[in-house]
Formats: C-alpha cells, structure tokens, sequence
C-alpha cells in the first residue's frame, strides 16, 4: 500500500528556487567557457585575426597620436607641398600637415564607430528586450512604433537633425547611436520571444522573480550574441556616415577629421592628389578592419555561418 507525499507550499518553493539556483550557476558556466571558445573560434579564422590587427594599427596610432604625429594638426605650413621628407604626406590647401591630420582624425572616426555602435546597444537591448518580454499590447504598440521608425532613412534624419541642432561632436555621436537602435532591437526582440520560453526562465517566473530582474540577468545575457554581432557591423556603418557629415561640412569644426580633409582637397584632385587619396586610404583600411572582426564574431555567433565555414 503506497503513502501519498503531501507537499507543502514551502517545499514546492524550496524546490524551484534550489532549481532556478542550479540552473543560473550551470549558465555562468556555461558562459565562461563559451568566452573561452569564442576566442578560440575567433582567432581560428586568419582574416578576422587580419581585421584585428588592422584596427589594432589604427586605435594605437589614434591612442598615441600625440607621441607620433610630426605637427599639431591645425598648425599652418606653406600650402600644396608635395610629399616629401618634411612632410611625408604632403600638406592641405591651407598648409596643415595631412599625415598628423589622418593620425589626429582617426580619433574622431574610432569615437564614432565605439560611441555610437555602443549607444544604439544599449538602446535597442532595451528597448527589444522589455517589450518582447512583456507581449501583449505593450509589444503591438512597440512594433507599430518600431516599423514606422525603420520607415524613416537614417541618414537623412541625421543631416536634418545635425543640420539644425549643430555638429558637436558628442551630439552628432549621441544622434547617430540614437538613429541605429532599431535594427538591434528588432534582433533582441526576436530572441527574447525564443529565451522567456525556456526551462530556466520558467523557473525563475515560477520562483516568484519579478519581470525586470528576469530581463536583465537570465534574458538579455543569453540573447545578446546576435546584437553584438550586428553592432560591430554598425561600427562600420559609423565610421562612413561620419565621414560623410565632416565631407558635407556638417561635421565639428574644433576637431580633425578624416570627411574635413577630403573635403579640402576636393578642389584639388587633379593638382594634389595626395590629400584625398591619403584620408581614403585611411577609411578603406578602418572599414576593412571593422567588417573583417564583425564578419569574424558573426560566424563564431552564428552556428550556421560557423558550420558552413567549416
């Protein structure tokens, strides 16, 4: 003759909270050898290793642009002179030092490609992951919100707004972050609704975990490796909408950039080439590296694009 369990409320609560427990510390595990694979798996792949070391030649001459750069980027030389050994890459129509110029520039391209990738992170996280979260009419109103925001042409809405407002740096950095948010809450949203489904989340609901600690320490942690995939891509994306504001003269006027030197010499193509060619040469080299790393933390992230490669 079998006896019957009684379990009380105390013990079924004891029970899921000893599971929530046990399924949070085998997730830190896992997550700490999933960096360890990730810079494994990253490090395997020869061109991203390449993209790595070409952002790495940037950031450091940025870094140390004051030990390396021959001249103050706004001091005035005699204009239009060739390379030369004075003047490695030859000076500007009003006689500034286009190589300390590209070297103090990079600052202003690395700032835009961290500052605003970083931003439109953030932003979007939250922004895809609480509504997600929540569903119902909180989530209708937010994708109806989001769709007519995607609507809009980003670049255009940027002009606008520096157009209008101003073009200090800080701003045009906080407006652009501010602008690409919407493609990584898309992307956050879409793995929210996947995540609050599984068993770990359901314990922690069931534990009696309110809504918010749920999002930010169980769903957002587990969902976020898509959106860093995409937002190292927007770094990129960045770095080319900057140059494009500082080529239109929207960009700030108190600092050296890459966009305010081509801008300078476009008078001059035929007659000086070197100062359009030398700030090109250094955009193509900072794209080149931004695509190659987000490309490479795409396919570690991505278990398809990873299988395929290999």
């Amino acid at each position: 003759m079998s006896v019957p369990l009684i379990v009380t409320e105390e013990a079924a609560a004891a029970r899921l909270n000893d599971e929530h427990v046990a399924a949070m510390e085998g997730l830190r595990r896992a997550r700490a050898v999933g960096v360890r694979a990730f810079i494994a798996r990253f490090l395997a792949q020869p061109f991203a290793v390449a993209g790595l070391v070409l952002l790495g030649f940037v950031t450091a001459a940025s870094v140390f642009a004051p030990l390396i750069a021959p001249y103050d980027p706004f001091a005035l030389n005699p204009p239009l002179q060739q390379p030369s050994s004075t003047h490695w890459l030859g000076t500007d129509p009003l006689g500034r030092d286009v190589l300390s110029q590209i070297i103090w520039g990079g600052r202003v391209s690395l700032a835009f490609a961290f500052g605003a990738a970083a931003l439109s992170l953030a932003v979007g996280v939250v922004m895809g992951a609480i509504p997600g979260y929540l569903g119902g009419i909180v989530d209708d109103v937010f994708s109806r919100f989001l769709e007519t925001f995607l609507v809009i042409p980003r670049l255009f809405l940027i002009i606008l707004i520096v157009a209008l407002l101003g073009s200090n740096l800080l701003f045009v950095i906080v407006v652009m972050g501010l602008t690409m948010w919407p493609q990584n809450a898309k992307i956050m949203r879409a793995q929210v609704l996947s995540i609050k489904k599984r068993g770990y989340v359901q314990a922690a609901i069931a534990a009696g975990v309110s809504p918010l600690p749920i999002i930010f320490r169980h769903v957002i942690p587990n969902g976020l490796a898509p959106v860093i995939a995409n937002s190292t891509l927007q770094m990129a994306y960045a770095v080319l909408t900057e140059a494009g504001l500082s080529f239109l003269g929207l960009g700030d006027p108190n600092v050296t950039s890459w966009g305010q030197i081509l801008n300078a010499g476009q008078s001059y193509v035929r007659s000086a080439p070197w100062i359009v060619i030398s700030p090109g040469l250094a955009i193509m080299t900072l794209l080149l590296g931004l695509h190659l790393v987000g490309d490479g933390v795409t396919r570690v992230l991505n278990p398809r694009l990873s299988l395929g490669r290999e």
